[in-house]
């Protein structure tokens, strides 16, 4: 009976981790892409001022705009990466640091998803990305680390 709540133990963390792999692979090629993507389109919509009339008027305003776009793209690309070596060389054998520490990827994506719901985008990006997060939150609580309760039983 043990061999049988170890085995289901282990086909759910595995799923659980599986789950937030995923999620960090989709968080990585997005951002990849991102960074190739033209953000011009989107910026008036946002502004409401043309990106080549804010470029002719304030060129330091764009440079700036440009490298905050950039600089938060290259984290979010760093972040998917750091995840996914974690997962695969730690979370998936159990380590319990590497669970707690998992808990910062849905945890950098939040600010970004409610940015997303609160700008013209449409709304399926929004939720698109809030599901992501809820992935990814549901892939740790399945994946918990059971060996954190064995320790505060322990004499």
């Amino acid at each position: 009976m043990e061999n049988l709540k170890n085995s289901s133990e282990k086909t759910s963390t595995k799923f659980g981790w599986v789950l937030v792999l995923i999620v960090a692979i989709l968080q990585t090629l997005s951002s990849f892409f991102l960074i190739f993507g033209n953000s011009v389109e989107t910026f008036e919509v946002d502004t409401g001022i043309a990106w080549t009339e804010l470029v002719e008027v304030f060129p330091t305003v764009a440079t700036q705009v440009e490298m905050s776009q950039q600089s938060s793209i290259a984290g979010s690309l760093v972040i998917g990466l750091m995840s996914i070596a974690i997962i695969l060389f730690a979370l998936r054998y159990g380590e319990v640091w590497a669970w707690f520490t998992m808990w910062l990827m849905p945890l950098f994506m939040l600010p970004g998803t409610i940015s997303l719901a609160q700008s013209d985008n449409p709304a399926w990006v929004a939720v698109m990305a809030g599901g992501f997060i809820l992935l990814a939150v549901l892939g740790l609580l399945i994946s918990f680390p059971t060996s954190i309760l064995n320790r505060n039983s322990a004499p």
